[in-house]
């Protein structure tokens, strides 16, 4: 356009800023673009005449309404851009009806920015002019003509604004050919309808297999999961079953959400959805050692109870088990414990009896050495009290004295006798006898033991008859009963009463007494004022090493003693008691059936004479010089030696000097049983007598299978020993005359 001018394009200059009419009228410009319907309008109002140049008029229109898209947004979605052209040409059609009612709109809601002296005639005349452009017949309404389209790209490629090719049918949107891009837009949508499908079919198929895939291994992992679960709940549940202790479980609340067999079998039932305290035990409230506070922390708490189900001992392990919910139950593991403390208690009473035994058997011990030597000192006293008797004339009071030492030697050798029989160092010997006797030694014994506090009456009746027994088991049974009757008075005081008589027992009294006979029997009573039996331990008072005394005070072998002699003699024993009333203990024991001639037979003792030679041999002067002059006041010749070997050596030289040997026992160099072999060696036919006061290897048995003939234990009454002499003696004059 400007070469048409005349005007060389390179000589025109831009000017960097947006150029106006007031620009032509400082002469800063030689030329200025603008609107046709509003530059001329501006010109007027300033008084300037203005040379228009049209590019119409050079077939070069730069301007018009025109929508400027492409193929993609026609494409995509071809309806929009008809219907914005719709609604264009019908913002357009308005307008250019309606010019002066919209010009004076655009008046008042639009002002504009450059002061104009009319912008309502200004506003006018710019919709003159798009009035005249829009019905100009050179531009199609709807669409701009492609011929301009052509014009201005070739016009801005020669300049060298623009320097690539340009399809115009891409840029220039043809009406006419809206159905078949419709067409073409709806095949290529159903095309990406079907692609979309076929590949949605091919992911969903794709997927499904996938999902095949990953169900098939997820299910094997939860069918595997469940065996493992099934294995392990059955596991576990044949654990729980098969354990010999109780087992329950128990939610927070405490009902009971298991039981094995074992806790179902104690209780008696499933009790299963019950509340713990009251289905295990019966209570009505929470029991007192429940530790479901301190499970519920994780801890396991351990306890021991007894029950008052069963009434035996329980040792309970609590844990807790956690649940898949996050709350905490509590299982319990009752494990039966009555028998392991039945066990232990027993394991410390059989300590406790060990310890008696052996306390026992170091008594018995102490008790023999005592008893060897204090024999060897009642022996003499016994034996010159005899020999004075024999000489002390009747009534005088010299021979009362002798008597009185005669009665307390005897006293002192049963004493001595009690303690070896009671340490099981001499066996016991029944005899016929009358336990009166016995009871009133025993009575002068405790009264000086027992404070003058406690009172001591007896009733003893005369005609009581005899008793086959050991007169030390009876000592024992009195002793016994009499000092636990003054334990139970020692703090405060009263009175212990000692009865004894005869009674007669028939079929109806022994229904109380039903491990006896109808028969006589001798009634020991020892009663008491003192603290009673209470009735719960009444059963056990007989028990060995049963006690209710303090420590160092009793052993618990008294009643225990007493009743196993009572009943090893055919007797029984009542107990008559109440607590805080005293105390009456019955000892029964059958009358001996037995002649007035057989008794006196049997108490009376004889005193028998000899003439033969005697050996005696005993490291003890005193004991030899008694029993040589008792011996040979009865007739008999006597060769006395203290040294075991000295009178070996004297037998060797002369064997047929004695017809009898006595020797003791405990003798230096060597023992008595020793002795009487060497003899026996030398002259085999020789009698040997062996005396001892105490012997833990030596007893009556043992001597006579050792070949000796006769055995007597210290200290030795004189008419036992001359009655046995007598029958060694005579015993071997008769085997000597059966040989001849």
């Amino acid at each position: 356009m400007l070469k048409s001018e005349g005007i060389d394009p390179d000589k025109v200059k831009p000017y960097p800023h947006e150029a106006g009419v007031q620009h032509l009228i400082n002469d800063e410009v030689d030329v200025v673009p603008g609107y046709i319907f509003s530059f001329p309008f501006e010109a007027k109002e300033k008084g300037i005449v203005l040379n228009t140049v049209r590019p119409l008029e050079y077939d070069n229109d730069f301007y018009g309404d025109s929508l400027f898209t492409n193929n993609q947004l026609i494409k995509k979605d071809s309806s929009l851009v008809e219907r914005f052209t719709k609604a264009s040409l019908k913002g357009w059609k308005y307008a250019m009806e309606n010019r002066e009612s919209v010009a004076k709109q655009i008046t008042e809601k639009l002002p504009r920015t450059a002061k104009l002296d009319d912008t309502l005639a200004f506003n006018l005349y710019q919709s003159e002019k798009l009035a005249e452009l829009m019905h100009n017949p050179d531009i199609e309404i709807g669409h701009i003509n492609p011929d301009r389209w052509e014009r201005m790209y070739g016009h801005l490629k020669s300049i060298n604004i623009v320097k690539h090719s340009l399809n115009i049918d891409e840029l220039i949107f043809n009406p006419s050919k809206l159905n078949l891009i419709k067409s073409e837009r709806q095949q290529r949508i159903l095309i990406q309808i079907i692609t979309i499908f076929l590949i949605g079919l091919l992911i969903a198929l794709g997927w499904t297999k996938f999902l095949q895939i990953k169900i098939k291994e997820k299910t094997q992992e939860l069918l595997s999961a469940n065996e493992l679960l099934r294995k392990s709940e059955a596991k576990y549940r044949s654990m729980m079953e098969s354990m010999t202790d109780s087992v329950y479980i128990c939610s927070p609340d405490g009902t009971i959400t298991y039981m094995n067999p074992v806790m179902i079998k104690r209780i008696g039932r499933d009790a299963t959805g019950e509340i713990c305290y009251k289905a295990l035990h019966g209570f009505k409230d929470k029991c007192e050692w429940c530790v479901f506070d301190e499970v519920i922390k994780g801890k396991t708490v351990e306890t021991t109870i007894v029950s008052p189900l069963d009434n035996r001992h329980y040792r309970i392990s609590n844990m807790p088990v956690f649940n898949s919910d996050g709350t905490v139950s509590k299982m319990s593991i009752f494990r039966d414990i009555t028998d392991y403390l039945n066990a232990v208690s027993e394991k410390n009473k059989i300590q406790s009896q060990l310890q008696q035994t052996q306390k026992m058997e170091a008594i018995g011990t102490l008790a023999g050495g005592i008893a060897h030597d204090f024999n060897n000192i009642l022996f003499p006293i016994i034996g010159h009290t005899e020999l004075l008797l024999d000489e002390a004339p009747e009534g005088s009071s010299f021979r009362e004295s002798l008597e009185e030492i005669q009665s307390a030697s005897m006293r002192a050798k049963s004493l001595v006798r009690q303690i070896l029989t009671f340490s099981r160092q001499e066996q016991s010997e029944s005899i016929l006898m009358s336990i009166k006797h016995i009871i009133k030694e025993v009575l002068k014994l405790i009264r000086s033991t027992i404070p003058t506090t406690i009172n001591i009456r007896h009733n003893i009746s005369n005609d009581c008859g005899l008793i086959q027994a050991d007169p030390i088991q009876i000592h024992q049974i009195l002793m016994n009963l009499a000092t636990n009757a003054y334990h139970a008075m020692e703090e405060t005081g009263g009175e212990l009463t000692v009865s004894l008589q005869q009674i007669q027992l028939d079929k109806n009294d022994i229904v109380t007494h039903d491990d006896i006979h109808p028969g006589k029997y001798a009634c020991l009573t020892v009663a008491d004022t003192g603290t009673g039996i209470e009735e719960e331990i009444k059963e056990k008072i007989f028990d060995p090493f049963f006690t209710t005394k303090e420590r160092g005070k009793g052993t618990g072998m008294g009643l225990s003693v007493v009743h196993g002699i009572v009943k090893n003699m055919g007797g029984t024993i009542k107990v008559n008691s109440e607590a805080g009333k005293g105390t009456e203990i019955h000892v029964y024991l059958p009358i001996a059936e037995s002649t007035s001639e057989e008794q006196e037979s049997q108490l009376r003792e004889v005193v028998h004479a000899g003439f033969e030679r005697i050996l005696l041999v005993d490291d003890e002067e005193a004991i030899i010089k008694m029993q040589s002059q008792f011996l040979k006041r009865l007739g008999y010749k006597i060769l006395t030696y203290t040294s075991s070997i000295e009178a070996l050596e004297a037998f060797q030289n002369n064997p047929n000097q004695c017809d009898l040997i006595i020797t003791d026992m405990a003798m230096p160099n060597m023992p008595g049983d020793k002795l009487a072999m060497e003899f026996k060696k030398i002259r085999h036919d020789i009698p040997v007598l062996l005396c001892t006061g105490f012997s833990t290897i030596m007893s009556e048995e043992k001597a006579q299978s050792l070949g000796i003939d006769g055995f007597l234990m210290k200290p030795i009454v004189m008419a036992e020993l001359s009655r046995t002499i007598r029958d060694v003696l005579d015993k071997t004059k008769g085997e000597i005359n059966a040989i001849q």
